[in-house]
């Protein structure tokens, strides 16, 4: 799992130290249910850079609602939570975990190829500039 946690020592205070996670725990595989998923719990994510990379590995992907999701997750590929909300992140994982067989891996990888790879987004960044040079 990635995302922000609050942080405290040992005397149950909020610690000076920043909330973000240290890197060597930023991103985990949760497979310990039997299945691959990947979940992302941030309140800031500007791309989703975190669910594009996932999606490439053929994960199942659970997010909380952020800037980007909703282009990168649909439904054959994950599950988008509210933020904050821990009883629809609960069931969110519930119901990955009892329907898992709805999704497929290789599938998934395709979806995030035909979306993501290089020469798709070269194709779009190329199209946006003849656009914008046009005006």
């Amino acid at each position: 799992l990635q995302g922000e946690a609050p942080v405290y020592d040992t005397n149950n205070k909020p610690s000076p130290i920043p909330n973000k996670l240290s890197p060597k725990h930023k991103k985990k595989k949760v497979d310990n249910l039997g299945f691959k998923l990947r979940g992302f719990l941030e309140l800031h994510e500007t791309f989703g850079i975190f669910s594009a990379e996932s999606l490439s590995l053929g994960k199942v992907v659970i997010s909380t609602a952020n800037m980007g999701c909703d282009d990168i997750i649909n439904e054959k590929v994950g599950v988008i939570v509210e933020v904050d909300n821990e009883i629809e992140l609960t069931n969110a994982m519930i119901n990955v975990f009892e329907n898992y067989k709805n999704y497929h891996p290789k599938k998934i990888r395709e979806y995030a190829y035909n979306k993501f790879s290089d020469h798709i987004i070269s194709k779009k960044l190329i199209t946006k500039y003849v656009e914008i040079l046009k005006k």
